[in-house]
């Protein structure tokens, strides 16, 4: 057994011959190992890279051999003392690999970034251009130009191709590789969240041959679930997720008409019920249907509950279980306001664990149909709000089909209902694929209704909370501004004196949002938004909406539409942008979510602005980050994590000044700027205080390629990016937004 990184270069030369490589459970090998077998092994059929799934991590110990395979068994005989030979269960038990990598994990190589894919494209081309097979899980840091990267040299004979979790994976990324892969028999892109159908449509008119699919969890819509019913005939199993964006009806016609060779249907985190039609027509058609592959309930329901209120507990149960109304009510507000809250409680925790497993959850979702007593409806929606006070804990609720009723109650008018459902509501719709169901549903006009009919400033709050939600999805703002949102919301925030703070913000948000639709600006601008964000940024500073925030315990799930306002033709909107990033950066809860979502590239790239107020106010928000993740600026200087990639600079570069906000000065320059500099005028210093200038990381400046990016600003021939990034848009986009 190797017991050394080096010796596993020696392994690999003996194997020339090695046809599949199986490392899926070596998750603590170095990356350099990889690389051995890459330079030696240069016939390799199927390559499977260690898993970096958290899943498959925990379940590794458990495996009881993993091994190298080397070709079939019906290879000619000639050839047969050239191939390594199977090695034993005993050398290669996943304790082993972990021993041999613990000295190796001090060492930057073993992790696989950018950089060290990106030596791979440039080295092992000819070996990864063999492949039949590849399975590269649990790759989520990986930007989608390195994804790129690795998977260009790859042939037309390619088979099987595992993707999964690469989070970082776009749309423009698998448009541009859908069409190489014609051959492809399997494809694994589960929890690609940021593939959809622009880049599956491709998928599905390239990729013919396809008989096992996987886009669970992707935004994968009706249209590319329609095209692969069409074009992939030998489909044999499929399995989808964000089961919000599929229609039960599109899905039962294509099952019983088009999916004629389907024998395995997925549907993953959805319930039995929002699927009925395509369940009946499943078994008439003999396809084995799951719905419960990935649900979270018995995750959720797998755990003790030793602090749990079981006395408590059971008696509230006993009520909402009779037929009694009034007895229902008690036993729904013991739940709502007694035993569900504080959200963030260990014993709280527990008590909801233990109202799951005793069937509660479901009860509590019968009681919030129409069916029902106004006075329990209401009340059981509040319950539900309550019992969903995280993430994963609304998931759980999603499963069970929550989201009919409450959207149901939404639409009764009837005040305190409507109320109640619109505090459930808000949460969810922080789900992409939720907020897409919804909007299909037909929200948008009862949530309008309500804001102009309620007449106290706090019960306002949800609302707009609910259109902020919606607003930050590029394909919600126009249907939004046809309603008359805009407009409602600017009455409001001119008219109403005493308003909530946090309503004010929120207000602003969404109008932010709205006036990225290009094709409404003129008319948001004759209605006053832009008046009305710049009154919001000369009144209120980031650290008093953050305290407010705080106060009022608001959570946001999603930060990477806060950073879309930033790139607005209209200097204001750009502001509003960096105010909400700012307040973002004063919860300590966001920073880490910031660094994994890779969120801290385009906010350095905000540092580089021309403009002093967006330039000091990007940058503090930065260091606040930095200090609450406790990074040195040491790391700071060489880390490859913490600086943006050459996809942000290249938005950026279009987006905003010609020469790159004045990143060639910081580069040349780096030297601080005078206090006098930073404010644009006086009325600048009482809002924005303090905040040192970021330094340009050394790593970067050893990288970019500045004359390349530059070029395109000045109006020269299109360029060709670094590493194989090309740069998106056109030169004539570049100049039409070189004033901003």
């Amino acid at each position: 057994m190797p017991t050394h990184k080096d010796d596993f270069g020696l392994l690999a030369g003996t194997c020339s011959r090695l046809t599949a490589l199986d490392l899926y459970y070596c998750h603590g090998l170095d990356s350099t190992v990889i690389e051995h077998f890459l330079a030696s092994c240069q016939k390799l059929c199927k390559l499977r890279l260690p898993c970096l799934l958290q899943s498959v991590i925990r379940k590794s110990s458990q495996r009881e051999d993993i091994f190298l395979h080397s070709g079939s068994k019906e290879r000619d005989s000639t050839e047969s003392n050239l191939l390594l030979p199977q090695i034993s269960a005993a050398a290669w038990r996943p304790g082993g690999c972990r021993n041999n990598a613990r000295l190796a994990s001090e060492d930057k190589s073993r992790t696989y970034n950018d950089e060290v894919i990106q030596r791979w494209a440039k080295f092992y081309a000819y070996t990864l251009k063999g492949l039949e097979e590849l399975d590269m899980s649990g790759y989520s840091s990986l930007s989608s130009s390195a994804v790129t990267l690795l998977l260009s040299p790859l042939s037309r004979n390619l088979k099987v191709l595992h993707l999964e979790n690469a989070k970082h994976m776009t749309d423009r990324c698998l448009t541009k590789l859908a069409p190489q892969f014609p051959s492809l028999v399997t494809l694994n892109l589960s929890h690609c969240v940021n593939v959809g159908d622009a880049s599956l449509c491709l998928v599905a008119k390239h990729c013919t041959a396809l008989r096992i699919l996987n886009v669970a969890l992707t935004k994968i819509g009706n249209k590319a679930i329609q095209l692969f019913a069409k074009k992939c005939r030998d489909l044999e199993e499929l399995s989808l997720g964000c089961p919000y964006r599929i229609r039960d009806d599109l899905l039962k016609n294509l099952l019983n008409n088009d999916f004629s060779n389907l024998k395995k249907l997925i549907i993953f985190r959805a319930a039995a019920s929002e699927f009925q039609y395509s369940l009946n027509v499943a078994r008439t058609k003999q396809i084995h249907i799951q719905f419960d592959n990935n649900t979270l309930l018995p995750l959720f329901i797998a755990r003790d509950y030793p602090q749990a209120n079981c006395a408590e507990l059971d008696a509230a149960l006993a009520l909402i279980n009779s037929d009694n109304s009034q007895k229902q009510i008690e036993g729904l507000s013991k739940l709502a306001y007694e035993l569900f809250v504080p959200f963030y409680d260990p014993v709280t925790m527990d008590n909801k664990r233990y109202v799951a497993i005793q069937g509660g959850i479901k009860r509590i979702i019968h009681l919030m149909g129409q069916k029902n007593p106004d006075g329990v409806k209401t009340n059981a929606t509040i319950t539900a709000c309550n019992f969903s006070g995280s993430e994963k804990l609304r998931r759980v609720l999603l499963s069970e089909g929550v989201l009919a009723p409450i959207i149901q109650s939404l639409k009764a008018r009837i005040p305190e209902l409507q109320l109640a459902s619109v505090g459930a509501l808000w949460g969810y719709l922080e789900f992409e694929d939720v907020a897409e169901k919804a909007i299909e549903m037909n929200i948008v006009e009862p949530l309008l209704f309500l804001l102009q009919t309620t007449s106290k400033p706090k019960s306002s709050w949800p609302v707009i909370g609910c259109l902020v939600c919606l607003a930050a999805n590029a394909g919600f703002r126009k249907d939004l501004i046809n309603s008359g949102a805009a407009r409602i919301l600017a009455t409001r925030y001119m008219n109403l004196e005493g308003e909530l703070l946090m309503t004010r913000y929120l207000t602003a948000l969404v109008l932010a949002f709205l006036m990225l639709e290009k094709d409404k600006e003129e008319e948001l601008i004759e209605e006053g938004v832009l008046d009305l964000l710049a009154s919001f940024l000369d009144t209120y500073t980031p650290s008093v909406v953050a305290e407010a925030e705080r106060e009022s315990k608001l959570r946001w799930k999603f930060m990477r539409p806060f950073f879309d306002p930033t790139l607005s033709r209209h200097l204001v909107v750009q502001k509003m942008g960096v105010f909400a990033i700012y307040v973002l950066s004063f919860q300590e809860s966001y920073a880490k979510p910031m660094t994994t979502e890779k969120l801290i590239g385009p906010l350095i790239c905000l540092t580089w602005s021309k403009h002093r107020h967006i330039k000091q106010t990007a940058s503090t928000a930065l260091h606040a980050i930095y200090n609450k993740l406790g990074v040195s600026a040491a790391t700071i200087k060489f880390s490859t994590e913490l600086v943006p990639t050459l996809e942000d600079i290249c938005i950026h570069a279009i987006q905003h000044h010609p020469n790159l906000c004045g990143l060639r000065e910081r580069l040349e320059h780096e030297s601080k700027i005078e206090e006098s500099e930073i404010y644009d005028d006086e009325s600048d210093r009482h809002v924005w205080q303090g905040g040192a200038q970021h330094p340009i990381p050394e790593v970067l400046k050893q990288t970019l390629n500045l004359g390349t990016l530059l070029a395109t600003s000045r109006g020269e021939n299109r360029p060709t990016v670094p590493l194989g990034m090309l740069l998106p848009g056109n030169n004539s986009s570049s100049n039409n937004n070189s004033n901003n």
